[in-house]
């Protein structure tokens, strides 16, 4: 038997031609924890705005040490299922993985039959450092003591960088802010307390009910009258920037 034939045992790869390479790399992503599911234990379900998210249940992963997470980035591979990738977000009241079909990136295989499939989690969320830099802006709460004296991951210079400008900085740039402020921020965000952004997994809305074009920002800060309130009713000028990842 050939390798192909091989390949397409677990899922098609044959049908996907310039894709198949980056389709295998995702057989190579880091691995936090393993579980084997039964292709009953997956729905699919329609797209509506969640677009490579699909949803979990409650208690789902119950042996993985990391269970109290609310996101986990996944890959599920199997016969029956094919390759799918994407994001799931823990949501009350279901009993199955929910799938839309934009997590699909292969097709189930036509020469395999068996029912089990392998789930994959790369990573989880909120991160650690989300959850430090969420309770450095909500006054009931104390980030870590190492979080607070740490040097962050500085964003890089743009002068003589021949990796040139980091994401954050491209997004700087491209509103017209200088070089020079860019290069201020990257010297002020070495720290905790001069940190002015974030990065966030992107999930869909479990409950249905959030309006279309607006985004959902949980925690906690302060407000004007200097009393802890959610985060949207803080923001000092009422806006905050939201973009997803520039490659």
């Amino acid at each position: 038997m050939s390798c192909q034939d091989e390949l397409d045992t677990i899922v098609r790869f044959g049908s996907l031609g310039a894709k198949t390479c980056s389709r295998l790399e995702h057989l190579q992503s880091e691995v936090k924890f393993l579980q084997d599911i039964h292709c009953s234990d997956i729905e699919f379900i329609e797209e509506q705005g969640n677009e490579g998210c699909g949803f979990v249940p409650q208690g789902f992963f119950g042996g993985f040490k990391g269970c109290t997470s609310n996101v986990f980035q996944i890959r599920i591979v199997g016969p029956r299922l094919g390759l799918i990738k994407g994001l799931l977000l823990v949501k009350r009241g279901i009993n199955k993985i929910q799938i839309p079909a934009s997590m699909l990136k292969a097709l189930p295989s036509d020469t395999s039959f068996d029912e089990i499939a392998t789930l994959i989690i790369k990573t989880t969320a909120p991160s650690q450092p989300n959850k430090d830099l969420g309770k450095l802006l909500d006054p009931n709460a104390e980030p870590r003591e190492t979080f607070m004296k740490e040097c962050q991951k500085p964003l890089l210079k743009l002068a003589g960088d021949k990796k040139g400008p980091t994401m954050y900085q491209r997004i700087l740039l491209g509103f017209g802010v200088s070089e020079t402020l860019c290069d201020a921020y990257a010297k002020q965000a070495r720290y905790a307390e001069g940190l002015r952004h974030a990065t966030m997994m992107g999930v869909a809305d479990p409950t249905g009910k959030i309006p279309y074009g607006q985004v959902f920002i949980p925690g906690y800060a302060t407000n004007a009258n200097n009393k802890r309130d959610i985060f949207g009713r803080c923001l000092k000028y009422e806006k905050v920037f939201i973009s997803r990842r520039l490659v």
